[in-house]
């Protein structure tokens, strides 16, 4: 179970957590001061802001609500604003603290989380081992195109930093700068994203959907295989697995069109690529900054479907 999940469970069935009925406002409302987890209106039309962490409590999420609290006041002006944090565990230091803050605690634990997923049927994607897919020949066209192994093991392990450092020491300059900036960006969002190693000479970079679990949205090759051999350093956009794993088409078309507005594809329109070799720093930027963007997207897409 994964922080992103309590949040999902909490969201969709608040009334089996809190005891109340409670109308959804917002999951992850943006502001220039981060992002609220789940905001909800009660019967009485009181906004109520909700944190939601794993595990203990820890001692920066009072902050983080005083400071979505400012921005719910500032938003809705004279809509009155609760607080509440929920954790597995909250100390009692931090008890007393939010007492001090009129924040309502509420300890819920994993426990609790795991008997409401099972009454409403809800399955921790994040526990469940992704399925091996078989790789989709190359057409006589795709000379560029690396080494093919018999089987694209979808199901690999989670990024470690030998991993990483493995892959670099593969890159050159340019893709060792592109690609740990990737690398870094993904570790900030992976409640619902990760990277996965063991296929081919490269990775993949999944994305978490609601309901359908890990997908896979971006491929990555260094400047050579594991053996040795000159390959094209790039991204890959593996869209034809990405609707196997029943990804919409039409989010799999809003993400394509937003890449290839930065730096237009190459390569057919079922698995388009972006060649790392010259790639502007700033265009780089804006690559990484778009994967992450639309990875949230992916993890929120349930909502409104």
């Amino acid at each position: 179970m994964i922080e992103r999940e309590m949040q999902e469970l909490l969201w969709q069935h608040p009334e089996r957590f809190l005891n109340e009925p409670l109308k959804q406002v917002g999951w992850e409302l943006s502001s220039a001061v981060g992002r609220s987890d789940l905001v909800f209106e009660d019967r009485h039309g009181r906004l109520l802001i909700i944190e939601v962490k794993r595990g203990k409590l820890p001692r920066g999420a009072i902050d983080q609500l005083l400071d979505y609290f400012g921005m719910m006041k500032q938003r809705y002006q004279g809509k009155p604003v609760e607080l509440m944090v929920v954790a597995n565990e909250i100390p009692s230091e931090r008890k007393i603290a939010c007492e001090r803050y009129d924040i309502e605690c509420r300890s819920i634990s994993e426990k609790t989380f795991r008997n409401v997923a099972a009454e409403v049927g809800y399955k921790f994607a994040s526990e469940e081992q992704a399925p091996t897919m078989t790789a989709v020949p190359a057409s006589a066209g795709e000379a560029s195109r690396p080494e093919k192994s018999p089987h694209w093991k979808f199901g690999g392990s989670l990024q470690t930093t030998s991993d990483a450092n493995e892959f670099l020491s593969r890159c050159d300059d340019e893709g060792k700068e592109f690609f740990e900036a990737l690398f870094d960006a993904q570790r900030g969002v992976a409640d619902y994203s990760r990277v996965t190693w063991d296929h081919e000479s490269g990775f993949s970079l999944q994305f978490y959907f609601p309901r359908l679990g890990f997908a896979p949205m971006v491929w990555g090759f260094p400047t050579s295989n594991r053996s040795g051999k000159s390959i094209r350093q790039r991204l890959d956009f593996p869209f034809d697995f990405s609707r196997k794993a029943n990804v919409k088409e039409e989010f799999i078309n809003e993400f394509g069109a937003a890449l290839s507005a930065i730096v237009p594809f190459s390569g057919g329109g079922k698995r388009p690529s972006i060649a790392v070799a010259g790639l502007d720093p700033q265009k780089g930027r804006e690559i990484v900054e778009t994967i992450l963007r639309f990875a949230g997207r992916a993890a929120n897409a349930t909502l409104s479907d």
